[in-house]
């Protein structure tokens, strides 16, 4: 069965979030806030098991507008808050 997520990048991502960093630009924030555990985030979103970043859980496909926002904030360009849905597999 599949369930969907919401993940919400707010402006406190933004402003704390660090460009070229899987572990803690904007979106990886945001989505550790949702998920309650580690992630990093590049192509995919990559989730951990039991907040090990040593032990990989799964990987979810980014929807474009989120790796729209990556490229924009990694090239320093201006970026507002957003929202993503994503699915995954329980």
């Amino acid at each position: 069965m599949k369930t969907t997520k919401t993940i919400t990048v707010t402006a406190t991502d933004i402003k704390r979030g660090k460009p070229h960093d899987i572990y803690a630009c904007p979106v990886a924030r945001a989505a550790r806030r949702t998920f309650k555990c580690a992630v990093s985030v590049a192509d995919t979103l990559e989730i951990y098991q039991d907040g090990q970043p040593s032990i990989f859980s799964r990987s979810i496909k980014l929807p474009r507008k989120a790796e729209r926002f990556i490229k924009r904030f990694d090239e320093s360009k201006s970026v507002k808050p957003f929202s993503f849905l994503v699915r995954e597999l329980e």
